[in-house]
This record gives structure tokens, C-alpha cells and sequence, in this order.
């Protein structure tokens, strides 16, 4: 008997402790939480962005082991029913912790991409038709991070990565294509006298020309082939 005391008193020094951290984990996420929503999106670097991805995962692993451990505290004769409707108080606080930091975890990677300097007009009307919203000024960029969560644009977050990959790309081939037309700006013909004639004129050697079309077209299928 006094062994199974022992146990029962180790198995409720851990239920406390993993209660402790559940609770002290959700204050402190509240507050960091606060702090983030307030930022202007402007200000969000890459430093930025990476310092809360980083605090997303730590907080995330800290709330898996909490939800973990504070299983071993589940009434196992309750009848799942019975569970479901009468859910305990810590059950809900893992599900309100997981869920806020889950939000901003997958915010996240929306922040990166729409802070892409690349992305034009065309793009953001794509943006806009993905998240089903018209009327916030998104290309502005005038706004806290906190206002574009409520956007709940986590939601589109692999559609929205890709427009702005693919604003990356359009500009990597307009700067291509602009280099061509600059090279055909500058290329003169070898214009001769035709037959001594000081008024006739005609294109003497084309081979300098023939070079530039063919390093054009090489380009040119590279960049289709892209």
C-alpha cells in the first residue's frame, strides 16, 4: 500500500507540473501573441518572421507534451459520449492554446510571401480573389499583423505562396526579355556604299548580326523552357 501511495502521489506531482506549464505557457503566449498583432506588417522582416516562426514551433511542441501528458489524467471508465459533451477545463485550454498557435504558425509563411517587392497590380487582384476579400487595402500594406489574421488568410496559404513564386519568376523573365530588346537596341547593321554609289546603300557583312540571333534564340527557348 504505501508503494501505490508513492505512485499515486509521483502521478500527481506530474499532472501538477504539466497543469502548471499548460497554464503558464497560455499567459505567456498571450502575451507575446499581443505584441505580434499589434506589429505593422511593413515592419515584419525576414528576422522577424523567422524569430516568431521559431517561437511557434517551441510553443507547439510545448503544447502537444502538455496535451500528452495531462491525458493521463482522462477518466478512462467515462464513456466517450459523456466526454465529448462535458469536456474538462484543461482539454480546452490545450485546444484554445494549439489553436492560436497554429494561427500564427501558419500566418507565417502568408507574411513572407506577401511581402514580396515583386508582386504587381495583376497580382494582387489574384490575391484578393483567393482570400474573397476586395475592399482591404492588402497591397498598401498599411495594416498590423493581428488585422491580417483576422483575414483568417492562413487558410489560402499554399495559394498564396505560389503567387507570389510566380511574381518572382515573371519578373526574373521581364528582366531577361528586357535584356534582350536592349542588346537588338544597340546593334547596328554593317551598312556599305552599294557599287561605289555615294547615294545607294547596302547591309555588307550579316555575321555579327546572325551571332546575335542565335545567342537570342538560345535565350528565348530557355526562357520558354522555364
Amino acid at each position: 500500500e504505501t508503494v501505490d501511495a508513492f505512485g499515486e502521489v509521483e502521478v500527481a506531482k506530474q499532472l501538477i507540473e504539466v497543469r502548471q506549464k499548460l497554464w503558464t505557457s497560455l499567459r505567456s503566449w498571450a502575451r507575446s501573441t499581443a505584441a505580434w498583432r499589434a506589429m505593422p506588417f511593413a515592419s515584419l522582416d525576414s528576422v522577424a518572421i523567422e524569430d516568431i516562426g521559431k517561437a511557434c514551433a517551441a510553443m507547439a511542441k510545448t503544447a502537444l507534451q502538455c496535451e500528452r501528458g495531462m491525458a493521463q489524467n482522462l477518466d478512462e471508465d467515462q464513456p466517450p459520449s459523456e466526454k465529448a459533451r462535458h469536456p474538462e477545463l484543461w482539454e480546452l485550454a490545450v485546444v484554445r492554446l494549439k489553436k492560436i498557435v497554429w494561427e500564427f504558425r501558419d500566418t507565417m509563411p502568408v507574411v513572407e510571401a506577401l511581402g514580396n517587392e515583386l508582386i504587381e497590380k495583376i497580382h494582387w487582384i489574384e490575391i484578393k480573389d483567393i482570400i474573397g476579400n476586395h475592399d482591404f487595402p492588402l497591397e498598401e500594406k498599411n495594416f498590423t499583423l493581428g488585422e491580417l489574421i483576422d483575414l483568417d488568410v492562413a487558410r489560402f496559404q499554399d495559394k498564396l505562396v505560389v503567387v507570389s513564386i510566380k511574381a518572382q519568376q515573371e519578373k526574373k523573365i521581364q528582366t531577361q526579355l528586357d535584356g534582350l530588346k536592349a542588346k537588338w537596341d544597340r546593334l547596328d547593321f554593317d551598312v556599305i556604299n552599294h557599287k561605289g554609289s555615294r547615294d545607294a546603300f547596302r547591309i555588307g557583312s550579316f555575321e555579327a548580326v546572325q551571332q546575335e540571333i542565335d545567342e537570342s534564340m538560345v535565350s528565348l527557348n530557355l526562357l520558354i523552357s522555364s
